[in-house]
């Protein structure tokens, strides 16, 4: 009978009621011939189904080389609800397909985009309920055919098996005990970190306070240096004219006599001159003044930029210059740079692109900080833009300590550090992944110990949340 199939022939006993079905039991080619025809009317032509390992099951249509290398590196790290992939041919959106608490294949979708999504979720979850309707037909199948074949002596081998799976779920239960304590353990940590921002979006708000206050007197100070420059330009037009009635006066007596009285005034004003420089001094005061003018100046640029950045996050995305955001957070941590390193920019010219600057700007704050911080004496920061087909590309390098091979995998784990107690919570770099990723972006690091490290981030220019509307869950997966 066809059921045979699903039978174990070793009389194996309770693995045919406690099996694990792969993907071709639980999606058989049949169903797959039959779902192309419907895909295709969809507009879902480039899809197909991968074994766990990312080799190709049934696809329908030819999938390219470069294609499969792609898919076998992306299953590695599939989120539970998907992930966006683009491939040669057309963007496709890659969902794990899960059966019993594994991972049993992957679904590819595509072409995907914002309008397909709803029929590929419901496409999604319409092979989840037939996986698990497929699954019981396949063991109510089996068991009718091995309650029909079996006899007591085998019956009796099953329940030994019963026994021995039931200390097997035993074991389960503690392993998951310890699961639950270590989630509950993460959970703990997790309150701790939203904790700390909150104390962070506190200080955030006190400094944009502080920084309000900043710009008062920076702005009377600065109004003041212009109209002392416009001053002693006023007093060296009327010094030029007093010293243009002495030489008068010492020109209208050339032939006489300067009354003594007169000459002795004279002589003690040449007297004053040499002694104060008096030349020297009507040109220092006006660059004196106009770097007194530039330090206000800066104090006000500092100052904005600080609000700017402790300003409460606006919920919208925003079309915005990649280079203005690094150069303002450039301004900001420019206290923590100055003293070691030399910051080397070269930009090119970036397309605007969808983002949310603030947290674009939290980003390269943490790299400068953490390239800062990775040189013992001194060292230099290069930091390069430029666009790479559809993403705005920032390079930032720095000729620091480097990072070891074996912790470079690891540097975007939560609360991993390789920095010395009290010096790092192991949050920096997390904090930028997972910014980077809600962006739609990808953030990579190349070191080499000795020579330094370089973290290149890329954002699209196109972000599929810009057509979602604010709260929709579509928007949020």
């Amino acid at each position: 009978m066809h059921s045979q199939k699903y039978i174990l022939e070793d009389d194996g006993g309770l693995e045919d009621f406690d099996r694990e079905y792969d993907i071709t039991q639980l999606l058989p080619p049949p169903l797959m011939e039959k779902g192309t025809y419907h895909l295709k009317g969809l507009g879902l032509d480039k899809s197909f189904v991968l074994h766990p390992d990312g080799k190709e099951y049934y696809s329908f249509h030819v999938l390219k080389n470069e294609d499969l290398a792609v898919l076998q590196e992306a299953v590695k790290n599939c989120p539970d609800k998907g992930m966006r992939l683009d491939m040669s041919e057309a963007p496709v959106r890659l969902y794990p397909l899960m059966h019993e608490a594994e991972t049993v294949g992957f679904l590819g979708l595509g072409p995907s985009n914002p309008e397909t999504r709803p029929v590929e979720i419901l496409i999604f979850s319409i092979l989840k309920e037939f996986m698990t309707m497929n699954q019981q037909v396949l063991m109510t199948m089996g068991l009718h055919g091995k309650v029909v074949e079996d006899t007591y002596k085998a019956l009796e081998r099953r329940n030994a098996m019963l026994e021995e799976s039931e200390q097997k779920y035993r074991r389960l239960a503690e392993t998951l005990e310890k699961e639950v304590e270590r989630k509950a353990e993460k959970i703990r940590k997790t309150q701790e970190m939203l904790l700390l921002q909150e104390k962070m979006a506190s200080i955030g708000q006190l400094a944009a306070g502080v920084a309000h206050e900043i710009n008062n007197p920076t702005g009377f100070i600065s109004s003041n240096l212009n109209s002392l420059k416009e001053y002693g330009a006023d007093f060296k037009l009327l010094f030029g004219k007093y010293r243009d009635l002495v030489k008068a006066i010492h020109d209208s007596h050339t032939g006489g006599r300067i009354p003594a009285r007169v000459q002795e005034k004279l002589d003690e004003v040449r007297k004053t001159e040499q002694d104060i420089d008096v030349d020297f001094l009507l040109d220092d005061i006006l660059t004196l003044v106009d770097e007194s003018m530039d330090g206000a100046d800066r104090i006000k640029k500092i100052v904005q930029d600080l609000k700017d950045f402790a300003h409460p996050e606006k919920h919208a995305i925003q079309y915005s210059d990649l280079n203005r955001i690094m150069d303002s957070t450039l301004n900001i941590v420019r206290n923590e740079l100055k003293y070691k390193t030399r910051v080397e920019r070269q930009y090119g010219n970036l397309d605007e692109v969808p983002c949310y600057p603030q947290q674009i700007g939290q980003v390269f704050m943490n790299l400068l900080v953490n390239a800062a911080q990775a040189m013992e004496s001194s060292g230099e920061i290069h930091i390069k833009t430029y666009m790479e087909e559809d993403f705005a590309v920032v390079e930032v390098r720095d000729t620091g300590a480097g990072i070891a091979k074996e912790n470079l995998s690891r540097i975007f784990d939560p609360f991993f550090t390789t920095k010395e107690v009290g010096q790092g919570t192991g949050l920096g770099l997390n904090v930028a992944y997972k910014i980077v990723d809600r962006h739609h972006g990808s953030i990579k690091a190349d070191s080499q110990l000795g020579q330094g490290t370089c973290f290149t981030i890329k954002i699209p220019k196109e972000n599929p949340d810009m057509e979602c509307e604010a709260g929709e869950e579509e928007c949020q997966n």
